[in-house]
């Protein structure tokens, strides 16, 4: 996906574990998108949280490599 943007943010799993697993109170629910080989080729983060009576969902991150197709498609399911 590295190469597929002009403007990127690293993601590594350092940042990953700090932004995300480091809050033992954030909840957030992890997707991640594998190919029929097994390697990753998405991930998302959700989280969800009551507004207004309603439960929302927020799309905290959401990473896919654009030249496999419907890669993103499981982070919608």
């Amino acid at each position: 996906c590295r190469n597929q943007h002009r403007l990127w943010a690293v993601r590594d799993l350092a940042y990953l574990r700090w932004r995300f697993d480091d809050r033992p109170d954030s909840g957030y629910l992890r997707l991640a998108v594998h190919d029929a080989r097994g390697e990753l080729v998405g991930f998302a983060v959700l989280a969800f949280a009551e507004r207004e009576q309603r439960m929302t969902c927020f799309i905290m991150d959401l990473v896919v490599d654009s030249e496999v197709p419907r890669a993103s498609w499981p982070c919608y399911a």
